[in-house]
């Protein structure tokens, strides 16, 4: 039994091997609206998110976050990730890194949906109770690792 896989990994914030590709900065809707020096620190204005990653939104079934805070300045990313959970009925899999092992998986989730949509959405309750049962978390640390997607290396 094989499966074929089509996947493209995207790394939103660089690759640690390839200096140049490191991107810090923040997020801020809209920023091509604006003319100041403050558009060069936001990260979707560098990386052309809207032109490059937009349309691959509609097609992916699985996200997986792996190694990211899901913080505020990565907005961009959750917000559209959100919408495919909600509108395409895709899955998402964050491989949280936490001290500690036993972190309550929801608020996880929920640290996710108000970085993507903000505390303060139009969106029912029943709406984001349907689309958190998309989203899985899987705690590790450096006592308690895993491998993604819980893969063993071949000996050879």
């Amino acid at each position: 039994m094989y499966s074929n896989v089509i996947l493209d990994i995207v790394h939103p914030n660089g690759i640690q091997s390839i200096p140049k590709s490191i991107l810090f900065g923040y997020e801020r809707k809209g920023y091509n609206e604006f003319t100041d020096e403050d558009r060069f620190f936001i990260k979707s204005y560098w990386t052309r998110a809207d032109i490059r990653y937009s349309s691959d939104f509609l097609n992916t079934k699985l996200f997986i976050i792996y190694g990211m805070s899901i913080g505020k300045s990565d907005s961009w990313w959750w917000e559209h990730i959100f919408y495919s959970l909600k509108e395409n009925g895709s899955e998402l899999i964050i491989y949280n890194y936490t001290l500690d092992i036993e972190e309550d998986k929801e608020q996880v989730k929920q640290r996710f949906i108000n970085n993507s949509i903000g505390e303060d959405s139009n969106i029912s309750t029943s709406e984001l109770n349907k689309i958190k049962e998309h989203i899985y978390v899987v705690n590790f640390n450096d006592q308690n690792d895993t491998k993604l997607f819980n893969m063993e290396m071949p000996t050879v």
